[in-house]
């Protein structure tokens, strides 16, 4: 038996594409999941979705058995991994609580809460089915990039963590000296700070929907000065990521490169 766990954990994580059983599943997977994201936007466009109806849902309870297989699956063979616990119990349990694990279990969800609260109409019930599209962060497990995005970040997370403060102050302050600044002028744009906010954000993120403008002089000083200090601001996470994705690349870089067939190093 635990010869064929291992099998099945070798044959699903992403990690072990030597055997081509394990390469043609992930591609299957990788597949499906492209195409449930593609059929769940697709869905939301009534002349589509009525005429093709049978079909559409007929996919869907195909993909969620396919996918609830293989989180079941996942869920049994976990305990070979080598970074998992020892006791059985809890290496499922971290499984199950990790953020992949959590992302598989949402993939699945939104197919089963209606049939469990069959008699409910629940406004979440029916915002679930489009938890469907994001069964695209399942793909992160098959991809490379994604998985050097997360490590980067995490390596990076101090950094990112002074910068996202950074920006906090800002919106903060900033979204007190226009309410100050405008509030006499114009009541309703700038009726409170959190109202304030929403110029704030736009205005730092350089986005500026211009829906709410400052008036008074004293405002436009202060959202000229304000929008300078945006751009240097939402400048620094993407700096810090830059540098995090040229470090990654290097240590790549400088790893020997194993085969994984006769396990010997192979010449760059």
């Amino acid at each position: 038996m635990s010869n064929i766990r291992r099998s099945t954990y070798d044959i699903l994580d992403s990690h072990h594409k030597s055997s081509r059983t394990a390469h043609v599943v992930q591609s299957f997977i990788i597949a499906l999941i492209s195409v449930n994201v593609l059929a769940a936007i697709i869905s939301t466009v009534p002349d589509i979705f009525k005429p093709y109806r049978l079909l559409f849902r007929s996919f869907e309870i195909f993909s969620t058995t396919v996918f609830t297989v293989e989180y079941l699956l996942r869920l049994w063979s976990c305990v070979e991994d080598e970074r998992a616990p020892n006791r059985p119990s809890m290496a499922r349990i971290r499984f199950v609580l990790s953020p992949i694990g959590l992302i598989d279990l949402l993939s699945i969800l939104p197919f089963y809460l209606p049939i469990v609260f069959h008699n409910k109409n629940l406004l979440f019930l029916r915002a679930t089915r489009l938890f469907r599209i994001f069964r695209i962060l399942k793909l992160e497990r098959y991809s490379e990039s994604a998985r050097m995005f997360i490590r980067v970040s995490k390596k990076r997370k101090e950094e990112l963590t002074v910068a996202a403060l950074g920006i906090a102050v800002l919106v903060v302050c900033s979204s007190g000296l226009l309410f100050t600044a405008e509030h006499d002028a114009q009541p309703q744009a700038f009726s409170s700070v959190p109202q304030a906010m929403w110029w704030s954000i736009c205005t730092i993120t350089t986005i500026g929907y211009g829906d709410v403008t400052p008036i008074t002089t004293l405002g436009k000083f202060l959202a000229s000065i304000i929008s300078l200090l945006g751009v240097a601001v939402i400048a620094v996470p993407t700096a810090i990521l830059s540098a995090g994705f040229i470090e990654e690349l290097q240590d790549r870089k400088s790893e020997p490169l194993i085969c994984p067939h006769c396990g010997k190093e192979i010449k760059r």
